[in-house]
């Protein structure tokens, strides 16, 4: 047990954690001003031999992978993560809701403070007290211990949560932040327009990504607009999803993102071919004609199937209604030589899309995001808002009338506090 709070004591020690923070502060230095990566020599010559060599040794070099300087920041993180957890527990007694006060002279000790004698009965001065703290935007809580009222009136009481916010803020963003680190990833794939590649989702299980169709979204005066890229997931139980990725706009599955980063054309392994259908005596049967590589496209003109093939000499694989089957080149030139019934003249051909994915998985974004809301609203709670309780004690005074004590806190705004407590204090008064 002893050792176990020795270990806390180092891990919470304020000392401790400023060195380590200064000596990471120093390294930190040393990697942005020395040169990483680089061979030794390059050190010898910059620095001379000593320090070159030293510079080597020590990986100088390639500071931020060393194993020092990383133990040194996860120590940082344990630490903070420490003394997040050990205060977490006082500001969850300091957020209590306020006790009631019995005590008169622990009450007009508090600054603001004060004591009026009412010409009223004991349980109306009470309830007009309360009506009065009601107007103020106060929360009540009120009891009776024999012929004393005691009264507890709270405005703005998120604001003791400011400071528990702000070290869950810390113990969130921590583990979010490991998590992503040592169990998030982040993969980028490029792959033509019908490819397919595999994500890992588990040991002995993957995801088979496909790329249906790419696009690129043209407005009414000839601005690209957006780029549209459809994509299929499949995994050993079938199709899981079909969706269209657009920049910003990715498509969530199975705790991961995949998102659209880039496209270009590959001209070298074209999509298809543009060409005209000529007949013997070159006049055009099809004056424009797409022919895909990846499928087969309908001509009624010729009341057959084309696809093109792609090689050294490009040709197309025509297949006709009543099933012949025939081969034709796809020529260079304005005209088809004599002696056939038709044939295809080239125009150009039709690049094929490249598309690059990133295939992102957080398991700890929740945590980040979570981390990051609680510490802007601790922050805001803590910095702007403050937290006011006014106790009251009201009891039996002589003739009939009743005597009043009040007194309030506040986190901050101490001046507001006061002010706003003046203005109870007269309206009270006036029914002196």
């Amino acid at each position: 047990m002893n050792a176990i709070k020795a270990v806390l004591r180092l891990l919470t020690s304020a000392r401790i954690a400023i060195g380590l923070m200064a000596l990471i502060a120093v390294l930190s230095l040393v990697g942005a001003t020395v040169p990483q990566g680089q061979a030794a020599e390059a050190y010898s010559r910059a620095y001379g031999m000593f320090f070159g060599t030293l510079v080597w040794r020590l990986r100088l070099a390639d500071v931020f992978h060393t194993a020092y300087y990383i133990t040194l920041l996860v120590l940082l993180c344990i630490m903070v993560f420490a003394c997040s957890l050990k205060g977490l527990p006082a500001r969850l007694r300091a957020a209590r809701p306020r006790r009631f006060m019995a005590d008169s002279d622990a009450i007009l000790r508090m600054t603001p403070s004060a004591a009026l004698v009412l010409d009223l009965e004991p349980d109306e001065a009470r309830l007009h007290a309360i009506d009065i703290l009601r107007k103020h935007l106060y929360g009540i809580r009120s009891r009776t211990e024999g012929e004393k009222a005691l009264v507890v009136a709270s405005k703005l009481g998120v604001a003791r949560f400011g400071s528990v916010m702000l070290h869950l803020s810390f113990i969130f963003l921590l583990a979010g932040g490991i998590s992503v680190a040592h169990l998030g990833s982040r993969i980028y794939q490029t792959t033509r327009v019908g490819g397919t590649f595999e994500v890992a989702r588990a040991v002995g299980d993957t995801l088979r990504v496909t790329v249906d169709d790419f696009d690129v979204e043209v407005d009414d005066r000839g601005n690209v607009s957006d780029f549209l890229c459809d994509i299929a997931v499949r995994g050993r139980e079938g199709l899981l999803a079909q969706s269209t990725v657009r920049p910003n706009h990715p498509l969530k599955l199975a705790r991961r993102e995949i998102y659209l980063v880039s496209y270009e054309e590959d001209p070298t392994e074209p999509a298809g071919f543009m060409a005209a259908v000529l007949d013997s005596s070159g006049e055009p049967i099809v004056p424009h004609l797409y022919i895909p590589v990846a499928e087969q496209a309908y001509v009624e003109e010729l009341a057959a199937k084309v696809q093109a093939v792609n090689g050294v000499v490009p040709h197309v694989e025509v297949t006709f209604d009543d099933g012949r089957v025939e081969s034709q080149p796809l020529r260079q030139g304005s005209q088809v030589p004599h002696g056939g019934a038709y044939g295809f003249v080239l125009m150009h051909a039709v690049p094929s899309v490249v598309v690059t994915l990133e295939v992102i998985k957080e398991p700890g974004q929740a945590l980040v995001i979570a981390g990051l809301v609680l510490l802007t609203a601790g922050a805001f709670v803590s910095l702007y808002l403050s937290h006011r309780t006014i106790w009251l004690l009201v009891r039996p005074s002589a003739s009939g009338k009743s005597e009043v004590v009040l007194g309030g806190r506040a986190s901050r705004n101490r001046e507001g506090m006061a002010s706003e407590f003046e203005a109870i204090r007269r309206t009270l008064d006036e029914l002196a």
